[in-house]
Formats: structure tokens, C-alpha cells, sequence
């Protein structure tokens, strides 16, 4: 089973989450570790390790799937049925229109009901801020095209630049909104990228989860990038290199589900138990009083290449695990 990670006050980076063939489930109104038999009362179930042509079933017929990937860069592998694919971002590896064109083609031929989408720092084409060198393959207007077209729609692909979606409910199954967004903290000037102080003023505010009133609304996010301190963990550095603004955030929003990627060596999956906020690093002044839980899925597809090994050492000791088991979707079950 997988085990609830905490960061403590003091900053010290817990170690990897194990990862196990046994379903992880989650009562939100439970505040105890996940450790031990999972819990029948719960509401939110993730299958981390399983047989990729025979994944476990759904706990029920009014549970909704979730199957989450991220970082594709360009690669196509097994995915499994689900009613809702969320994909995080990094749809390609250099940006171009091309491979933008063969990761919706792949998309297409999936056969899930709906497919939530957003860009991420390498989805160049896609920022209409990065046309420093005209290309035809980084034409922005394509791109665009290629994701909000009607043939994207009628292929079930819903492409999100800070903006909502609802999913209907559909066979007794709850609808569901989400929020998306592909921003995160400065890398290298890549796409989709905002200093500190962008997202310290009114610049950024578009890109961080909208306001408060809305996304009151909106139990799942979708962000290319982590929040700090939260499965962000760098191999190089052994620091966190999530975004503070949207732990701030989060921390005020308290979605029920936080999928994102972009730190391929951090993916996994935890739990935050709102009653254990002062746990959580750089926490946000004010906070709603209501006592709630959420589940973060780094849900990262492309092994990390590593000259270092299998592992690599963090600022503090601990061993880094180097990407996931590979191309394996993360599935969450929801109710």
C-alpha cells in the first residue's frame, strides 16, 4: 500500500513512496496514515503498479476513473480504459507542430469518453509568447488549431489554457469540474514559464487556478507543475522546484485531487490531510477553517535518463528514486 508522505516543519525531505500492486484508498473524512487494510468507507482510490493489459476494475459502477499521464514528450504506450484521461502537460519533446500533430493523433485513438488536456514547458508551439524565431512548425495558430479543432472535440479531446470543464454525469456516475493550467516557475525561459515576481502580482493571476469563488467549484486541478514541497524532489539538486504561489494556492482551495508532472523523478502519489496543514511547507496565512483532505498524483510517464545510477543522492542524504516504472499511467478511482 502505498504510505502517506508528510514533510515536516523542518524541511527535512521524506524518503520515496513505495510502490506496491495494492490500491491505495482514501476516506476523506478519515484523518489516520493510509498504512494498513484499505479503508471500504473511502472515496478516492489510486492504482499506482499494475498489469498493464489487466487492470484492476472499478470499485463500482458509480465510480469515476481517472487515468492520469504526463510528460509524454512524443511517446505512445498501453493505456488503460478509464472514463476521464487527464494529461498534464509536456505533450512533446522540442514543441514543434509535428510532434504536437502525432501526440494528438495518438490521443485520438484512444477510446476514453473524455480527454482533459493542457500544455507544458516543452509545448512551445503552444505558447503564444514564444515566437522569438518564426518556424512553420512552431506556428502557434496551428497548434491551436490542432487542439480546439472539431475533429480534437470529436475525438473527445478538450484542450485547457487556465480554463474550466465539466464533465457530465453520465450512467449514474457525478459530474465532475476541473481547472487547468500549463504554468510553472521559471526553467531555462521555456514555455509557459513566470519569475516570482509575476506570480507575487496581478500578471500571474490568470494562471493560478482563477479565483477563489470559482474554483470553489472545481474539486480536481490539472497544472503542469507541482506545488512546493510536494513530489518535487530534482536529482541534481535534491531541492523542491515546485511553485510557492500555487502551494498557496492549494492550500487555500483544498481540491479533492491535484494531478501535474513536470518533475519526472518525483512521480508518485500523497495524501494531505488538511488537519495536518502546518505539516506542509511555506503554508498560506489564511486558511479555510473546513477540514478536508486532497490527493497529489505526479503523474510523470517518461523514465528520467540518469548518468548517476539508479538512485541519486538529495541535499540530505536520502536516496532519489530515478523516474517510475515507466509509460504507466496512474488510475484514480473517485466517487
Amino acid at each position: 500500500m502505498l504510505s502517506s508522505t508528510e514533510y515536516e516543519e523542518s524541511g527535512v525531505d521524506s524518503p520515496p513512496q513505495d510502490r506496491t500492486s495494492t490500491p491505495t484508498r482514501v476516506d476523506e473524512s478519515d484523518s489516520d496514515d493510509l498504512d494498513g487494510e484499505p479503508d471500504t468507507s473511502s472515496n478516492i482510490e489510486v492504482t499506482m503498479d499494475y498489469d498493464i493489459d489487466f487492470p484492476p476494475p472499478k470499485p463500482g459502477p458509480e465510480w469515476t476513473r481517472f487515468i492520469c499521464i504526463s510528460d509524454t514528450h512524443g511517446a505512445r504506450f498501453g493505456v488503460p480504459p478509464g472514463d476521464v484521461l487527464l494529461h498534464t502537460g509536456d505533450l512533446t519533446r522540442k514543441g514543434t507542430v509535428s510532434e504536437l500533430r502525432s501526440t494528438m493523433d495518438w490521443l485520438a485513438s484512444l477510446r476514453h469518453p473524455f480527454k482533459i488536456v493542457i500544455a507544458g514547458n516543452h509545448d512551445r508551439a503552444l505558447d503564444p509568447n514564444k515566437r522569438a524565431k518564426p518556424s512553420r512548425d512552431l506556428d502557434h495558430a496551428a497548434a491551436l488549431n490542432l487542439m480546439t479543432s472539431p475533429q480534437a472535440r470529436a475525438s473527445n479531446i478538450h484542450y485547457l489554457n487556465c480554463e474550466s470543464f465539466q464533465i457530465p454525469s453520465i450512467d449514474g456516475r457525478k459530474s465532475w469540474n476541473l481547472y487547468g493550467s500549463p504554468w510553472t516557475p521559471w526553467y531555462r525561459g521555456m514555455s509557459f514559464n513566470y519569475k516570482e515576481d509575476m506570480a507575487q502580482g496581478k500578471t500571474i493571476s490568470p494562471y493560478m487556478l482563477e479565483s477563489l469563488t470559482t474554483y470553489l467549484l472545481m474539486p480536481i486541478s490539472m497544472t503542469h507543475g507541482p506545488p512546493r514541497g510536494v513530489l518535487d524532489l530534482t536529482r541534481k539538486e535534491g531541492v523542491h522546484a515546485g511553485c510557492p504561489t500555487l502551494l498557496n494556492r492549494i492550500t487555500e482551495l483544498k481540491p479533492r485531487l491535484h494531478v501535474f508532472g513536470h518533475i519526472h523523478e518525483s512521480r508518485g502519489s500523497r495524501v494531505q490531510r488538511w488537519e495536518n496543514i502546518d505539516k506542509l511547507p511555506e503554508p498560506a496565512a489564511d486558511r479555510p477553517s473546513q477540514s478536508t483532505s486532497t490527493v497529489f498524483v505526479n503523474a510523470a510517464n517518461s523514465p528520467v535518463a540518469s548518468t548517476f545510477g539508479p538512485e541519486a543522492n538529495g541535499i540530505y542524504g536520502q536516496r532519489i528514486p530515478i523516474g517510475g516504472p515507466g509509460w504507466h499511467p496512474i488510475i484514480v478511482d473517485m466517487l
